[in-house]
């Protein structure tokens, strides 16, 4: 559990003890409670008995396994629905309806709902009917059976009208037969090989927030579920410190010894301006010694 130093015992009888939390929010989690007498000794041998779980208000993100897609008329292909939420919560049914226009239709592959604890996936088939070359915006919306939480994600369908590409040609100079098009699904933000979240992580499962390579937010999801609130999974991130790899080490070795040389270079330089500046005043000194004996022999 998290040690919780800002709180207010009172007593309320010889049995009752009442407990107030002394401004904030408490982190999600589970708290132990045990009482030191006054001799130190704990008088509650057992924590698990005094235990006091915390959640925190049911959350979640809803996240598509690709945002957009290109797919030319009559074509059908996969996607995925996933729900995320975090530790110390209670869970609840979360329920997907859909937003499409006539020329797209979307069909779940089973149920309509699942219970993000901490993670569910659905499947859907997208099935594209007589589009044109033009973007269709398909809307995928959820939301929570007791707490009517919502979210929305929106995949974008481009319509795919070029003429297919030739599968081949026959030998003797024979016509080639016609190519069948199948649609383009963009990966997911956790396979694509970019830094989404400018993290400095790159894709499942460097990046804490990407749960599988078909997860579609590379965010981590603690801070925006509780709110921005302090969660266990940012603290961890907080105390990762990348280890510096050899090219790092190189760098740093060429970078300081261009910088000792270059100080080495203005002591060497000053000494030389110091040696010529004695040498210029003991120069014009026996010059003056030179011109006042002339003077003085005429």
């Amino acid at each position: 559990g998290l040690e919780i130093p800002n709180v207010l015992w009172s007593s309320g009888g010889d049995r009752l003890v009442n407990l107030g939390i002394l401004g904030g929010i408490v982190p999600g989690g589970n708290y132990d409670f045990v009482v030191v007498n006054r001799d130190n000794a704990n008088s509650i041998s057992n924590g698990l008995a005094n235990r006091l779980r915390i959640n925190w208000i049911f959350d979640y993100i809803l996240s598509l396994s690709t945002s957009s897609a290109t797919a030319p008329p009559q074509s059908s292909f996969d996607i995925e629905v996933g729900l995320q939420s975090v530790d110390f919560m209670d869970y609840e049914d979360v329920v997907v309806t859909i937003v499409s226009p006539p020329e797209i239709t979307v069909a779940p592959n089973g149920e309509d709902r699942c219970k993000p604890d901490l993670t569910c996936t659905l499947s859907y088939t997208v099935n594209v009917g007589n589009v044109v070359a033009q973007d269709y915006t398909v809307t995928f919306t959820s939301t929570s059976e007791q707490t009517s939480k919502e979210h929305s994600s929106i995949l974008t369908v481009r319509g795919d009208v070029s003429p297919p590409e030739p599968s081949g040609s026959t030998s003797g100079g024979g016509g080639g037969g016609g190519g069948s098009r199948r649609p383009k699904i963009d990966p997911a933000q956790c396979n694509d090989k970019k830094d989404n979240d400018l993290d400095g992580k790159i894709d499942y499962p460097n990046d804490l927030g990407c749960t599988d390579s078909k997860d579609n937010n590379e965010v981590n999801i603690d801070s925006i579920v509780t709110k921005g609130n302090y969660t266990f999974g940012e603290e961890l991130e907080e105390e990762e410190t990348p280890e510096p790899t050899e090219n790092d080490i190189e760098i740093r070795v060429v970078f300081w010894s261009s910088v000792l040389i270059l100080v080495i270079g203005i002591i060497v330089m000053g000494i030389f301006i110091l040696r010529y500046l004695r040498e210029e005043k003991g120069l014009n000194k026996l010059i003056d010694v030179i011109e006042k004996s002339n003077t003085s022999g005429a």
